[in-house]
């Protein structure tokens, strides 16, 4: 559909996609989230288990910090 509108707009392929955009975001986030947890004072750790019907094994954290 963009295509339509601007043709000097091009989607990414897949292959970009997960092999470079993707990863890019992900180490952009996750150096926000080690540099926010850092400068908090308290951070509060939670975590479940859980196994559904299909007998597939989960396991969850969550943290909150102000």
């Amino acid at each position: 559909m963009l295509d339509e509108f601007d043709n000097r707009w091009k989607a990414p392929n897949r292959d970009t996609l997960a092999n470079t955009l993707i990863p890019s975001w992900y180490d952009e986030e996750k150096s926000k989230l080690i540099r926010d947890i850092a400068r908090s004072q308290f951070v509060a750790m939670t975590s479940d288990g859980w196994t559904s019907v299909a007998t597939d094994h989960f396991l969850m954290f969550t943290a909150h910090f102000i």
